[in-house]
């Protein structure tokens, strides 16, 4: 009884790193992707965006995702994601155009002080030149219309397609076909002319955190 438990523990545990590293495989396929892209658009209904997250509210944020992963499989998915967000901030930088919910910014990933610091650092990114950001009210029904979370790319080799990214808990989904796109376009457009136009983004989430401070929330 005592081996069979423990053949079963090893087992698990076998399991568990092999889908561990196919995690990290298709993030790093993915960070490969947005370095060679010209534009990325994105839609996130649940949390701040991950190219913007600041690393404690990216690491809460993956320990809600992953429930039961150790620590140091974190750790390694931290890493690829803040990896990620070197293609920012530089003069040839793809530009960032991105649509997140306002239910998600109110969300509280992490601690109180986690989740301030990172309004405070997405309010400073989204007044950077190539970076868009825009919150989408919660009358917009995103959700409904997206479905779900998503990442659009184009290329600066236009020879290259165009390529739609859906990350899944355990894999990510690329969509390169013509009616994919342009599904997924469509969305994207509809709910940016619903949401707060980019140049008001900082202010709104200045408005949000002030709010908060005012009710003793």
């Amino acid at each position: 009884m005592q081996e069979y438990a423990s053949t079963s523990a090893s087992t698990s545990a076998s399991k568990f790193c092999c889908r561990s590293a196919r995690l990290v495989a298709w993030i790093h396929e993915l960070l490969n992707l947005e370095s060679a892209a010209h534009l990325i658009r994105c839609y996130e209904p649940a949390v701040v965006p991950e190219l913007l997250q600041t690393p404690e509210y990216a690491r809460a944020a993956l320990q809600l995702a992953y429930p039961g992963h150790l620590e140091a499989e974190i750790d390694r998915l931290l890493t690829v994601r803040l990896r990620r967000q070197q293609i920012l901030g530089h003069v040839d930088s793809p530009y960032l155009w991105t649509l997140v919910e306002e239910s998600a910014l109110r969300r509280r990933i992490g601690d109180d002080q986690i989740w301030r610091n990172q309004l405070e650092h997405l309010a400073r990114m989204s007044r950077e030149p190539r970076i868009s950001v825009q919150i989408v009210a919660d009358a917009a029904c995103g959700p409904a219309r997206a479905g779900g979370a998503f990442v659009y790319l184009r290329f600066v080799d236009r020879q290259l397609p165009d390529i739609v990214c859906v990350t899944q808990p355990t894999s990510t989904l690329y969509l390169e076909g013509k009616n994919d796109i342009n599904q997924y376009l469509q969305v994207a457009n509809l709910l940016a002319v619903e949401a707060t136009r980019p140049r008001d983004a900082s202010g709104s989430i200045e408005k949000l955190l002030a709010s908060t401070r005012e009710g003793g929330d």
